[in-house]
């Protein structure tokens, strides 16, 4: 088994977000929270040993995280939120960090 110089992040999505993922029109019924956190989205980082680090790539990396995330629901970029801050971010996705990442493969 190998470690990877990595940490990961993954996202668990918030009301706020399935909300906006509902007025989008993703479908005929809407999805719930449950529906939604079955596949929460990961994302490998430099390796985050404190709060500090993680804020640091936090302050680099949530527009670009964010914006994936809402492409990957609508692509029409004219119903995505126009302010999209850092407090917005966390406010739709809970940000879960796992320091230690191997590769078994």
């Amino acid at each position: 088994m190998d470690r990877i110089d990595r940490s990961a992040i993954f996202l668990r999505p918030k009301d706020p977000f399935v909300t906006w993922v509902n007025f989008t029109g993703g479908g005929d019924d809407p999805i719930t929270l449950k529906d939604i956190s079955s596949d929460n989205p990961l994302y490998l980082v430099e390796p985050i040993e404190s709060v500090e680090d993680l804020d640091l790539i936090l302050d680099e990396l949530y527009p670009e995280i964010f914006e994936d995330q809402l492409d990957g629901w609508c692509t029409d970029k004219n119903l995505w939120p126009e302010e999209r801050d850092r407090l917005m971010f966390h406010s739709w996705f809970e940000v879960v960090v796992c320091s230690e990442v191997s590769d078994l493969g």
